[in-house]
């Protein structure tokens, strides 16, 4: 599968519970918590990422019901990430990852009221804590291509991952009805402390393939 360039694409936020409107954009804007792992040469890494918004280039904000908390009708939209890979060092402080492995599961979640934990060891599968209600969209299986820059422990910098591989749920294919042969990639702006990658901010968009 060769990944293009990235899709528009329609939200119908009445595939949650039966409400909501129809909106046409092409990212997703997050925030994330996770752990990383370093050994000789190699990295584990642990993440959950809740979205906050949808955006339509140039950088408009698409109002929506996503993440709208105390609102009646407001829900949830999150992901989890385990992925493994390499690293060098580009200096005493610094080094660049390359995944060669790693999965994502997209959830919705209609009430917003699921809690995500941190497993004890990064590599691990993040710990979901719901009431039962929520409805994976997605899994994506195949690190396809990945990207960092200006990674330095302790100062942050800017990672990405793209998936392929991308299968849909029933309920992922009514929420975005248009999705088709897709690839899935997270642009994330890292805080990597050490053993912690502290709160940070993700984009996610689908990429078209072929």
């Amino acid at each position: 599968m060769v990944l293009l360039n990235h899709l528009d694409f329609i939200v119908e936020e009445n595939a949650v519970e039966g409400f909501g409107g129809k909106h046409r954009v092409n990212r997703i804007n997050g925030i994330y918590r996770g752990a990383i792992a370093k050994g000789s040469g190699t990295f584990d890494l642990s993440m959950f990422v809740n979205c906050t918004g949808y955006i339509r280039d140039p950088n408009s904000v698409v109002p929506s019901n996503l993440n709208v908390v105390g609102a009646t009708r407001g829900y949830g939209l999150y992901a989890t990430v385990v992925a493994s890979g390499n690293f060098s060092s580009t200096g005493p402080d610094s080094f660049v990852m390359a995944f060669t492995g790693g999965e994502a599961h997209v959830f919705l979640d209609p009430f917003l009221d699921t809690v995500q934990t941190l497993p004890p060891a990064a590599g691990g599968p993040v710990v979901l804590s719901s009431a039962g209600d929520d409805a994976e969209t997605l899994v994506a299986k195949r690190v396809s291509k990945s990207y960092s820059q200006g990674i330095r422990n302790g100062f942050g910098g800017v990672f990405q991952i793209m998936f392929t591989l991308v299968n849909l749920s029933s309920r992922g294919d009514a929420y975005w009805s248009d999705l088709r042969r897709v690839g899935l990639r997270m642009l994330i702006r890292a805080g990597i402390d050490h053993a912690d990658l502290s709160v940070g901010s993700v984009d996610l968009s689908f990429l078209s393939s072929r």
